[in-house]
């Protein structure tokens, strides 16, 4: 409450919350009579603010976040967890405060209605709430949030290998490039002022500057008109003693050279490299320990290589060399000759390229030769990044060699699992958790069991089914992979809140990782509104048109899977039902047939 409520009445103090912009005579007559110390009231004002700077609250929880993603280097995935439980947990003192004012207001004889629109206003009011459900909800828009309000630069992710389970390992290297381009610049010209030092930056920043291998271009004329001819020349040299220092990093081409020779060129660079380089190398020598021993040894060679691969064109067919010479598309069979050719050249450098390295190696070959191999359409327009083919061309040659070099098979009479069972997911079928036995685990389906039988699924909100599904996550796993394949009722019957809508999402993302409705929202960021704008400019038939002209009121999820069905001429009932909710149940049926629906 502030000051201006301290003398009111209840009346008014509930209807300056209702109605905020209606005043009260007698209030204004005791406000005219009343009289603060000028002291008093400042001291009260500073501590106790009657109206929250919305914006600078919300750029607090913008730059929190992103702390945890610079100076933490915390993947996106664990910042949205972080959000997503500080929610959680916000949601629950909410709620205990907005019941407790509810039951006060009610003590003091305010009417039900006007109690309701109190809770009301004050939930719309919740600042914390408004930015983690709408403008850094996900990931993608916190960073166009970012982007928007601070001076920030997107980490850039550097594969370290992989781990025991076979999953790939990033860190990410936040390099501030002004603040190293100043370092050199005060260790070469360590007299030169502060305005100076921010001028050139900018300069070289104008003119194209991206990252600290870029300043080997840097000529005298960029910044002749801010420094003398004697103070450029030695800011120039110590530019290319910069260049010089990271090309000495080993490349693909010392592969082939003596394990020492490596070894030796390695410490050498070490000393010249920068301090987030070495932290880093640090980490990926931890990650290498579990790597088969035919991986590159050093750290280096492990991120360079996809970036300095030399495609062999020399040994490509000759009418491929022709076509990049005209700027024409090879024919398929010389392309799959030229798909053999590369991943032999890819293998040498590592067995088995993981999909992020394949895809470094193919996007400079589309930007190199886009009229050869780029995907295109009819009109020449490029289709995404232009490299998906010839990228699922080269990862399908590379999967059908090592298909040759893999484990021994041993005959078995019993019945295994086909390799796409187990494909993408990352606990298939794991261990019970250290402190856990079959019994305990045993007895933790049966409590879950017994809490639906007394609450239904209503009982999924419940905080100890939530830590009970967890912990019986093995035990899921077990019955699902029972061979044979156990019926649906059958699962049903031991796992009924597997069958809630929370708990088959949670169950999917500790199998895979994936938080899917996350990943359908965030496909729909990107991809919903390209195919809307698509079909707009090109209807592709009379009911595209028809969808087309209801406007862009319905969702872009519901508009997008409306315009694919209308492209394909599929019929719309089949997939998705439109019924008023506001119906009560059991006023209204719905007649559906055996396959999943969805109702809108």
């Amino acid at each position: 409450m502030s000051r201006k409520h301290k003398t009111g009445t209840e009346e008014n103090l509930v209807e300056s919350v209702v109605n905020p912009g209606v005043s009260h005579e007698s209030e204004q007559d005791q406000s005219d009579m009343q009289i603060d110390p000028p002291s008093d009231a400042g001291d009260e004002q500073a501590i106790y603010p009657e109206i929250a700077d919305e914006s600078q609250f919300f750029k607090n929880v913008a730059l929190f976040y992103l702390k945890l993603q610079a100076k933490c280097l915390l993947p996106s995935s664990v910042i949205q967890t972080i959000i997503e439980d500080f929610q959680e947990i916000h949601d629950i003192s909410q709620s205990h405060l907005l019941f407790k004012l509810k039951e006060r207001l009610i003590t003091l004889g305010i009417s039900e209605a006007d109690t309701n629109n109190v809770i009301e206003v004050m939930k719309n009011e919740d600042l914390f709430r408004t930015c983690n459900t709408q403008p850094l909800k996900t990931n993608q828009k916190r960073k166009t949030v970012f982007k928007n309000s601070f001076n920030y630069v997107e980490p850039a992710q550097i594969c370290l290998g992989q781990n025991e389970a076979g999953k790939e390992c990033f860190a990410q290297m936040m390099a501030n490039l002004s603040e190293e381009i100043k370092e050199i610049i005060c260790k070469t010209l360590p007299n030169l002022s502060e305005e100076t030092q921010l001028q050139i930056i900018l300069k070289l920043q104008s003119s194209g500057l991206e990252s600290k291998e870029d300043l080997e271009y840097v000529q005298q004329e960029d910044i002749a008109d801010l420094l003398p001819v004697i103070q450029r020349r030695k800011l120039l040299d110590a530019f290319k003693l910069v260049t010089l220092d990271l090309q000495a990093i080993p490349t693909s081409s010392s592969l082939s050279s003596d394990l020492s020779a490596s070894e030796s060129s390695l410490s050498s660079c070490t000393h010249s490299s920068s301090s987030q380089l070495s932290a880093i190398a640090s980490c990926s020598n931890r990650a290498r320990n579990s790597e088969p021993s035919n991986r590159p040894s050093t750290f280096q060679i492990l991120k360079t290589w996809p970036e300095t691969f030399q495609v062999p064109w020399e040994q490509m067919p000759q009418e491929i060399r022709s076509a990049i010479a005209d700027g024409k598309r090879p024919k398929p069979v010389a392309r799959r000759q030229m798909v053999r050719v590369l991943a032999d050249e890819m293998r040498r450098y590592e067995a088995n390229p993981t999909r992020a390295q394949c895809l470094t190696v193919v996007q400079n070959i589309i930007r190199q030769y886009p009229k050869s191999f780029a995907d295109m359409t009819p009109d020449g327009s490029l289709l995404g990044g232009g490299y998906t083919s010839l990228l699922i061309q080269v990862k399908n040659r590379i999967e059908n060699l090592n298909r040759d070099v893999s484990f021994t098979r041993h005959r078995s009479s019993t019945q295994k699992r086909g390799p796409t069972d187990t494909y993408g997911c990352t606990r298939f079928q794991p261990e019970f958790p250290a402190e856990e036995t079959d019994d305990t685990v045993e007895q933790h389906r049966q409590r879950l069991v017994e809490i639906y039988r007394q609450e239904g699924a209503g009982g999924a909100e419940r905080a100890e089914v939530k830590n009970l599904m967890e912990l019986t996550f093995s035990l899921q796993r077990r019955h699902i992979n029972t061979l044979p394949t156990p019926d649906i009722e059958d699962v049903k019957s031991k796992w009924p809140f597997l069958f809630t809508p929370r708990y088959i999402y949670a169950h999917f993302e500790l199998l895979t990782d994936i938080n899917v409705l996350r990943s359908l929202e965030l496909s729909m960021e990107e991809c919903g509104r390209a195919i809307t704008r698509y079909f707009r400019e090109n209807p592709t038939n009379k009911d595209v048109n028809d969808v087309i002209s209801y406007g862009e009121d319905n969702e872009v999820a519901l508009r997008v899977v409306q315009l694919l069905m209308a492209h394909f001429g599929e019929d719309l009932n089949g997939l998705i039902i439109l019924a008023d909710f506001q119906v009560q149940q059991g006023k209204s049926q719905l007649e559906v047939g055996g396959s999943p629906l969805r109702a809108v």
